[in-house]
């Protein structure tokens, strides 16, 4: 439950230490993605909180699948990761939407760890899907130093 909205905050986090980092240079649109970024947590956070109070006829979301990476990229490219998306064409058959979420949440997780690790480092994400078969690859190039040890980014459990 709490990985939903420990994203959302955690990019905030991220946000707010670039906005931090850039002297006021670009403030209004880091301030604008962190507005972005908290909406969208209180969002999730609102129906959470639904879900707790009501029980079976509380509405569930979706959980995050492979039809959702170009947006999570997004959100890390907003941060100041390189990355890009390959993927080849869906296989007739489609993993099961456990399958799906727990790729999403590898590539999140690959994501967070080069941005945390290797800040700057180019990060290709590659999905390749065919008859039972789903492969995933993360790969990232050499990154700059961090200039802040304590730094912390986008974390997922």
């Amino acid at each position: 439950m709490h990985d939903v909205v420990t994203h959302r905050v955690s990019l905030m986090v991220l946000q707010a230490t670039a906005l931090e980092v850039s002297e006021g240079r670009d403030a209004v649109t880091i301030g604008q993605q962190i507005g972005a970024t908290g909406r969208a947590a209180l969002a999730e956070l609102r129906s959470l909180v639904e879900i707790l109070r009501y029980d079976d006829d509380a509405p569930l979301a979706p959980q995050p699948g492979l039809a959702d990476l170009d947006t999570l990229i997004a959100e890390f490219r907003r941060s100041g990761v390189a990355v890009t998306l390959e993927q080849t064409e869906p296989a007739e058959q489609h993993p099961s939407l456990l399958v799906e979420h727990t790729a999403y949440r590898f590539v999140r997780e690959a994501l967070t760890n080069v941005h945390k690790h290797a800040p700057g480092a180019p990060t290709r994400v590659r999905v390749e899907q065919a008859s039972h078969l789903l492969r995933l690859s993360v790969r990232n190039g050499r990154g700059r130093p961090s200039t802040s040890p304590g730094r912390s980014g986008p974390t997922s459990s």
